[in-house]
């Protein structure tokens, strides 16, 4: 009973959504539902209706004017966890530019310069991997913080910062780069 009265109040729930249409000649009622489905999950969404009386019709949203299509963002596992800011702020409509890449791209090169250690960007790393990955649904915050650590890293590594210490890859810079000092001397004026 309480399955029974579980599957009526989805089905109320959907009711909203459908519209009757009634067929005078055949003295029937028909029901339609629109919605939208990505492309690459149509061919399941119709064999879940291939044996049921139902017709499944394929319209292009290109070709309505005037409709609202739902933006569902698609990036590769570096920049998933950026994803977060574009919807915090607002998403891109349907046809318009996913601008994910490249506020991944800027944020994590501006926070590698201001932020360039080689230690403590392994500690941002490592942690935030670490915290990403350790639940089923990743939080997109720590996702994010290993990302920009990697970044830390790379900048800290070319202005010679490990901890604060701004002495301590001199020898490396000296023998990869030829320079006297380090390759880039971030306090000096010149």
């Amino acid at each position: 009973v309480y399955a029974y009265c579980i599957q009526n109040d989805n089905l109320q729930r959907l009711h909203k959504y459908c519209v009757v249409v009634d067929d005078e000649e055949s003295n029937t009622q028909r029901y339609e539902i629109a919605g939208y489905v990505p492309l690459n999950d149509l061919e399941t969404y119709k064999s879940a209706f291939k044996d049921l009386p139902v017709k499944v019709e394929v319209e292009d949203p290109k070709d309505k004017k005037g409709l609202k299509v739902p933006t569902a963002l698609k990036n590769n596992r570096f920049f998933k966890p950026f994803e977060m800011f574009v919807e915090m702020y607002s998403l891109p409509s349907y046809f318009d530019f996913d601008p994910t890449i490249f506020l991944g791209i800027t944020y994590c090169i501006m926070f590698g310069i201001m932020f360039a250690d080689v230690g403590q960007g392994l500690v941002l790393f490592l942690a935030g991997t670490y915290l990403y990955d350790i639940k089923k649904k990743p939080n997109n915050l720590f996702g994010i913080i290993g990302r920009i650590g990697i970044f830390a890293m790379i900048f800290g590594f070319f202005f010679g910062s490990v901890f604060g210490n701004e002495e301590l890859l001199t020898p490396v810079h000296q023998q990869l780069f030829g320079t006297e000092g380090n390759l880039i001397h971030v306090m000096e004026a010149d």
